[in-house]
């Protein structure tokens, strides 16, 4: 776990709010899972160029990206 403050006090206020607030954090040893297995993409799409006309008249793209079924993870 990494944290990152910035703030306009001097290091050692800092310090001491962090310490005082973050000390509890209990470490648990998780493990993040690697979302790059297997690929999402095969290297058969990878590098191809698609073009579309668009239906309206709208400048907006909407991109998915498909993941592993991961809601009884949410917790954790």
């Amino acid at each position: 776990m990494n944290l990152c403050v910035i703030a306009k006090y001097d290091v050692d206020t800092l310090e001491k709010w962090v310490t005082e607030k973050f000390s509890p954090v209990i470490n648990k040893d998780v493990k993040v899972p690697d979302l790059c297995v297997p690929p999402p993409f095969n290297e058969s799409v990878l590098g191809k160029l698609v073009k579309y006309v668009p239906v309206q008249d709208k400048d907006v793209l909407v991109l998915f990206f498909n993941v592993p079924y991961c809601e009884k993870d949410h917790k954790t």
